[in-house]
């Protein structure tokens, strides 16, 4: 059984999440503390792509709301999500007071629920993409319809994130449905004919 929602949240509008197997519920990459509302039972993890303050302002209100709920982000990140003061004001978004420590830190290579976690960095170091058997690709800001994520925040670079979309590429069927960060979904398939930065 493999269940997908997505809902815009935050301020910058985020794709929040909320996947659910035979294994558990995981809610990714709360934007908002409006992401509680998605949720109509305690998830088993909260796990975050990298550590922008788009994907990772809602993290403390789910977990209040949810103690159980691990939180999970690559470990590359982790100094970006600790400053999330810094980074709502230099974006000038509204931050929570505090944002809970992370559970555990991912590095790529681990199951969780049936997902395999990739270190897919670029965009950040530590940005994670999560991908699921039955075709489902959840990539963060790494790669969007049509689009890339940009490399000009906090040690992004440019051949890194190339590196990292060619691995996933590489490595997943094209007819992965892919989940982005933002915006609408789309396949591999179509992004290897139709992504301008691909070609």
């Amino acid at each position: 059984m493999l269940s997908v929602t997505v809902t815009p949240t935050g301020a910058l509008e985020a794709n929040t999440i909320i996947l659910k197997t035979d294994e558990g519920t995981a809610v990714i990459d709360p934007g908002g503390p409006e992401a509680v509302k998605l949720l109509d039972e305690e998830p088993d993890y909260i796990l975050l792509t990298h550590g922008h303050i788009d994907h990772i302002a809602g993290t403390a209100a789910v977990k209040a709301r949810f103690p159980e709920a691990r939180i999970l982000i690559g470990a590359g990140d982790l100094p970006l999500y600790r400053r999330f003061d810094l980074q709502a004001r230099l974006f000038m978004l509204p931050a929570p007071d505090e944002l809970p420590e992370p559970d555990d830190l991912l590095r790529g290579g681990e199951n969780i629920m049936g997902l395999k976690v990739i270190h897919a960095p670029g965009h950040s170091p530590g940005s994670m993409v999560f991908y699921h058997p039955d075709g489902i690709l959840v990539s963060g800001d790494v790669l969007f319809r049509e689009g890339v994520g940009r490399t000009d925040l906090w040690e992004g670079d440019w051949e890194t994130l190339v590196m990292s979309i060619r691995k996933i590429f590489r490595e997943l069927p094209p007819q992965s449905r892919v989940l982005p960060g933002h915006g609408p979904e789309t396949t591999l398939e179509w992004e290897s004919e139709h992504n301008p930065f691909l070609q």
